[in-house]
C-alpha cells in the first residue's frame, strides 16, 4: 500500500511506505495501517477502494479482518521494539550510554509481552524471541569488542546506582548452582550478582584499558603523573563516584549535559583521571 491520504467519515487517513531499510519501515507502515483499520474497512465495504488480492481482510465483521487484525498486532508487538529504538538511536545526539538505555527498553519490552501475551503469541514464539534478544544482547552488551556501554550508562550520575547494573539483562535468567549443603543433602541456589560486584569489575577494566591506552600507544599523560600514580587515582576514583562520595557526590542539575558536569571535574585532583576517561566515553556521539 503507496503513501496516500484520504478523507473518510472526516478522519485524516496517512498510509506510510517500506523503504529500503525495511526493518524499521515494516513496522512503522505496519503501524499506520493498523491506527487506519477503521476508515480502509469503510472505504472497503462501500466499494469507494478495492485492494487487490487482500480485500477481503478488509471487510468489516468477517473472519478474514479478525484474522489479519490479529496478525498484524502479533507482527507489530515483535517488531515494534527494537524498530523504535532503533529509530531513537539515528539521533545525531545519542551516545554510548543512550545504547543501553534502549536496549533495556527493548527487553523490557519483550518481557511485557511474554508476560501478558495480549496479543496471543504461541509459546515456542515467545521463547524464540526470548532467545534471540538474548543472543543479540550477549553478542552486543557481555559479548562486544569493548564494555563501553554499561560504562558510559554507569557514568551518567542519575545511573550509577540504578538495580538495572546489578542484573544487566532483564529478560536473562540467573544461573542455578546445585552443591551439597552442611547437613549433606543436594541445595540449589541462584547465582546472581546482588551487589553490582561483576559489573563494576567490567566498568573498572575497561576504564583501565582506556588508561593504558592513553599511557602505551598513544604516548601521553594525564596532568603530568606518571602511569603508575594515575593508575592509583583511577581505582579510587571510581570507588569514590559508585559510592557517590565526594567530589562525586555533587548532584546533576542538567540532566541534559552530563558532559558538562564532568568537564567540571578535569582539573579537579580527586576526579582528574575519572574525568578524563569519561568525557570522551560520554562524548562519542553514535553518528
Amino acid at each position: 500500500m503507496t503513501p496516500k491520504r484520504t478523507m473518510c467519515s472526516d478522519v485524516p487517513v496517512q498510509q506510510k511506505a517500506v523503504l529500503k531499510t525495511r526493518f524499521g519501515t515494516i513496522y512503522f507502515a505496519g503501524a499506520s495501517v493498523q491506527r487506519c483499520l477503521p476508515p480502509i474497512r469503510e472505504l472497503c465495504a462501500s466499494g469507494k477502494v478495492k485492494i487487490p488480492d487482500v480485500n477481503d481482510a478488509f471487510i468489516p465483521e468477517t473472519a478474514e479482518t479478525l484474522s489479519f487484525q490479529l496478525l498484524l498486532s502479533q507482527l507489530l508487538a515483535v517488531i515494534g521494539p527494537p524498530a523504535k529504538a532503533t529509530k531513537c538511536l539515528e539521533s545525531s545526539f545519542a551516545t554510548a550510554a543512550d545504547v543501553y538505555q534502549f536496549w533495556l527498553a527493548v527487553q523490557a519490552a519483550f518481557y511485557d509481552v511474554s508476560r501478558k501475551n495480549s496479543v496471543k503469541l504461541p509459546v515456542p514464539v515467545l521463547e524464540n524471541i526470548r532467545r534471540l534478544c538474548n543472543y543479540r544482547f550477549n553478542q552486543m552488551i557481555n559479548e562486544g569488542p569493548s564494555d563501553i556501554f554499561i560504562t558510559a550508562y554507569f557514568l551518567v550520575p542519575t545511573t550509577r546506582n540504578a538495580a538495572i547494573l546489578k542484573n544487566i539483562n532483564p529478560l536473562a535468567i540467573s544461573p542455578i548452582r546445585i552443591h551439597t549443603s552442611t547437613s549433606g543433602h543436594a541445595c540449589a541456589s541462584v547465582d546472581s550478582d546482588t551487589d553490582g560486584t561483576k559489573v563494576l569489575t567490567r566498568i573498572g577494566k575497561f576504564l583501565v584499558s582506556q588508561l593504558q591506552i592513553e599511557y602505551e600507544l598513544k604516548g601521553g599523560d594525564i596532568r603530568g603523573l606518571d602511569a603508575g600514580v594515575a593508575l592509583v587515582k583511577l581505582n579510587e576514583q571510581i570507588v569514590a563516584y559508585a559510592k557517590q562520595a565526594w567530589p562525586f557526590n555533587r548532584v546533576l542539575t542538567d540532566e541534559a549535559n552530563v558532559v558538562k558536569y564532568w568537564r567540571e571535574f578535569l582539573d579537579h585532583d580527586n576526579a582528574d583521571i575519572l574525568a578524563v576517561r569519561k568525557y570522551p566515553t560520554y562524548c562519542s556521539y553514535l553518528s
